[in-house]
């Protein structure tokens, strides 16, 4: 009787040291056998698991009552198993979640508990991380629509910013083209009051010279007057559709343009088909355009310059100097909606030697 007992036991040690769950039997409120697996799961020393308290120091202080309480009631025989989880605690102090399965059983002739424990720790933190991935994600379906709104709201307040700041440019612009051509009128101005003066002083003001000064006042008044008119078409928000003069239209391009380029010293040389042409479409757009073409043609020619030593220096004199060539036919303008017969280039007037930039270098904008 007694082989076949120690026989069974050696048996049952075999088979519990092997699983890869913690085995124990509890009897008299002490571990009386427990595998190594045990040990491993509680990062433990055997010898801490073999004293009378040991339980108490490897369960959760707010579960061990529940432990001690399935235990009481296995050996009083009201319950005949158990399953549950609770909280173990490791060496360093560590939270363990645990599953056990627990039973009565009869050990050495007295009631006992086996139990099989399972470490259920990462199962459970990867369940605490799906449960929070897919609050996070419930969280973030309620206030999308939110967040889309105000990024909308967001992006609009900058596109007004940027439009507001493009329209602050623009008139910055027209503030300097009105003044470049204002100026000879008002210097032309001054000099006719000037003159009127000096002929009453030298007694030669009669009713004909007054006449003359008169005319000659109201001619460069109706040119200042016609600037602001162009100016204010020029930069029309509505721009209906009609037909309209390609000539005039270019040539009211050219004249917005050309104080700034002569300034510069940059000729404009144009080649226009006969006014009766017109076209179908917007002008207002197709002037806008040719500002573009020619402002940009302007920044080239100054960017080249630049980088020539000659404008460094000054402008050239002596044998360097000469009078500017007329652009050739690959610096003339190359735009869809131009007729093949019209032309418009740029040419800076020196230094001879500089490379002249072509106006059909810059991209133009389909019609």
């Amino acid at each position: 009787m007694e082989d076949r007992l120690r026989d069974s036991e050696e048996k049952f040690r075999l088979l519990t040291e092997r699983s890869l769950a913690g085995v124990f039997i509890f009897q008299e409120g002490r571990f009386d056998y427990f595998n190594y697996e045990l040990t491993l799961i509680f990062d433990r020393d055997p010898r801490e698991l073999t004293h009378d308290r040991a339980a108490q120091s490897l369960i959760h202080p707010e579960d061990y009552p529940r432990f001690e309480d399935k235990i009481e009631r296995l050996i009083r025989g009201e319950i005949t198993s158990s399953h549950f989880q609770f909280r173990g605690l490791s060496s360093r102090g560590d939270v363990k979640y645990l599953e056990v399965y627990m039973s009565l059983m009869t050990y050495r002739g007295e009631p006992a508990v086996m139990g099989t424990l399972l470490d259920m720790t990462e199962r459970n933190l990867s369940e605490e991380a799906l449960r929070q991935s897919a609050a996070e994600l419930e969280l973030l379906n309620r206030t999308l629509e939110e967040r889309i709104a105000r990024e909308i709201a967001e992006r609009r307040q900058q596109e007004q910013i940027l439009i507001h700041q493009s329209r602050l440019a623009a008139m910055g612009e027209m503030v300097g083209a009105i003044a470049h051509q204002w100026r000879q009128p008002l210097a032309t101005l001054g000099l006719i009051t000037r003159n009127i003066r000096s002929a009453w002083q030298n007694g030669v003001l009669d009713q004909s010279y007054l006449d003359r000064a008169t005319d000659r006042v109201d001619q460069q008044l109706r040119y200042l007057s016609q600037t602001i008119d162009d100016f204010r078409s020029f930069f029309r928000a509505d721009d209906p559709k009609g037909a309209f003069s390609l000539s005039e239209a270019l040539e009211e391009s050219v004249s917005i343009s050309s104080p700034q380029l002569e300034n510069h010293r940059i000729q404009i040389r144009m080649n226009l088909p006969d006014r009766s042409i017109r076209l179908p479409g917007y002008p207002n757009a197709l002037k806008q355009v040719a500002v573009s073409i020619l402002s940009n043609a302007k920044d080239a020619i100054l960017e080249r310059r630049q980088e020539d030593p000659l404008w460094k220096a000054g402008s050239p004199s002596g044998r360097n100097a000469s009078a500017a060539r007329p652009a050739s036919r690959s610096e003339t303008t190359a735009c869809p909606f131009l007729p093949t017969r019209s032309a418009m280039s740029l040419t800076p007037t020196s230094p001879p030697n500089l490379k002249r930039v072509p106006v059909s270098a810059f991209t133009c904008p389909a019609f």
